[in-house]
């Protein structure tokens, strides 16, 4: 009866069974890598642009006037040779103006890769084109932001019309704020309508 009763111990404690279950167990689930792969390769862009484009700042006079700003207001702070991020390294001080920006676009950043991780995470299928098109929109008006500098000689009078509409956006963290949280409003409502749709009928993928 003894050696029975120590089998069955030895079966119930021994480390057999459980080791191949924490040997295989994540430590970071696969959405997560996605979206900080994302983030990562988005970030590390988005900041070389930042070190190459000219740092702007805006009139302080312009900054009061809400909440319309206007490429007449923007400057190039930096001569040629002292670009972007670059002055940091090299103990410069960057204008409040543009570090304003800087924020405003790095909040695009975010955003814009949370939704085009979404969208690599739902294995690129048509249903979910908006989280694409949200990303592309949102990137892209980062990587429009990082850019003014180039645009402050511009003299066409329909590409600074342009311009203009978007610049507001892209300098103003509030408003950045306010764009990126109707994008998240916009693509829920989109997946909610899709799932209803779905109740209806085939799923939806």
């Amino acid at each position: 009866m003894e050696s029975r009763d120590t089998d069955r111990s030895l079966s119930v404690f021994s480390p057999a069974g459980p080791a191949p279950r924490l040997e295989g167990f994540p430590l970071v689930t696969p959405a997560v890598q996605r979206f900080l792969l994302t983030l990562g390769a988005t970030l590390f862009l988005f900041y070389v642009l930042q070190a190459i484009s000219p740092t702007i700042r805006i009139e302080e006079s312009q900054i009061h006037e809400p909440p319309w700003v206007t490429l007449d207001a923007v400057f190039e702070a930096d001569p040629e040779y002292a670009r972007g991020i670059g002055r940091i390294i090299g103990g410069g001080l960057i204008p409040m103006s543009a570090v304003r920006a800087v924020i405003a676009q790095t909040m695009y950043v975010l955003a814009g890769s949370f939704f085009l991780a979404l969208w690599f995470g739902r294995e690129r299928r048509l249903s979910r084109i908006h989280h694409l098109v949200l990303a592309v929109l949102l990137l892209g008006l980062a990587a429009f932001g990082s850019s003014v500098g180039y645009l402050v000689w511009e003299d066409r009078e329909a590409v600074v019309r342009i311009i203009n509409v978007f610049l507001t956006a892209v300098v103003r963290p509030w408003l950045a704020l306010l764009v990126c949280g109707s994008a998240v409003v916009v693509a829920g409502l989109l997946d909610r309508t899709l799932i209803r749709s779905a109740d209806g009928g085939s799923p939806v993928r």
